[in-house]
């Protein structure tokens, strides 16, 4: 396991308790982002975390593919995921290699 994933691994509750330090930038990263998207788009996002911008863009495209290599943030982003009933995203265990 990679030193970092150990990290987030050990975070990963308190990670998702933290609010977005300036939801202002958020906002308009994504606003930015989804300027790319159509319904047909199928996206690969490393770096998940706790998978909460990828399941803020599924409503605008066709799927999701996001991956971390902390396996206790993708169990908070499946969590979040079935929670919200989202169903064209998909998490996984995986470093960018």
């Amino acid at each position: 396991m990679a030193k970092g994933a150990f990290l987030f691994n050990v975070l990963a509750k308190k990670y998702a308790k933290s609010p977005i330090g300036d939801m202002a930038s958020y906002e308009k990263k994504l606003e930015l982002t989804r300027k790319y998207f159509t319904p047909e788009s199928e996206v690969f996002e490393f770096g998940a975390g706790t998978g909460s911008t990828a399941l803020l863009h599924a409503p605008y495209v066709k799927h999701i593919y996001s991956t971390d290599y902390a396996k206790k943030m993708i169990a908070i982003a499946n969590r979040n995921k079935a929670e919200q009933g989202i169903e064209n995203v998909d998490f996984a265990v995986a470093d960018i290699n």
